[in-house]
């Protein structure tokens, strides 16, 4: 999921089929979701702190039919932040169904880390950052030292290989055309990780 503008917002929903899906078509649901709300005025004993607050759906209410059998598709969806909302802590969040039995194929947002099929992707214990980001030319990362990394890959949205980098110095990736990445680190224990970047 990406999205662009402020309170005009086009998100654009990156939809792919990796495996043979139990029916060839889902059922796609994006909702307008707040990060986090502090609610005033109320009773003291109350609870004022609620997070992933929803505010509206960006499909129809029962969903939006879409064709699984497609490998990869593109949609793309339009909505409007109401004043009363706070226009930095929000977002779309997506998911697809089974239409027969409602379970949840997947799920997204904005936050995602980016995945490949090819390669199975986990969280380190210890903390990762990139930076800049988004970048113009060099990639930087904040690794703890106890990581011991066989390869950096560079991926774009589709999951192909735009770079590959066997140390974390003179990552450059000026090369790259504008939009949205994901660093794959990999470690000599067969780990990875996802980190998305923007490319300026």
């Amino acid at each position: 999921v990406e999205e662009s503008g402020t309170t005009n917002r086009t998100v654009s929903l990156q939809l792919q089929t990796f495996d043979a899906s139990p029916t060839n078509t889902g059922t796609l649901f994006v909702a307008v979701v707040e990060k986090d709300v502090t609610l005033t005025g109320i009773p003291g004993s109350w609870e004022n702190e609620h997070h992933n607050v929803f505010r509206k759906f960006i499909t129809p209410q029962e969903g939006q039919n879409v064709d699984l059998t497609l490998e990869d598709q593109t949609l793309m969806f339009n909505y409007d932040v109401e004043p009363a909302w706070d226009e930095s802590k929000i977002y779309a969040l997506a998911w697809v169904q089974n239409p027969d039995s409602d379970m949840v194929y997947n799920s997204g947002t904005r936050f995602d880390e980016l995945f490949s099929n090819t390669e199975d992707v986990v969280i380190f214990e210890e903390d990762v950052r990139i930076y800049p980001n988004p970048v113009s030319d060099q990639i930087r990362l904040d690794i703890p030292n106890i990581l011991d990394i066989s390869q950096l890959t560079v991926r774009d949205l589709s999951g192909k290989v735009m770079a590959r980098f066997s140390s974390t110095e003179n990552m450059d990736v000026s090369h790259l055309a504008s939009g949205n990445y994901a660093l794959i680190i990999s470690t000599v224990s067969g780990e990875n990780q996802a980190i998305q970047f923007v490319k300026k």
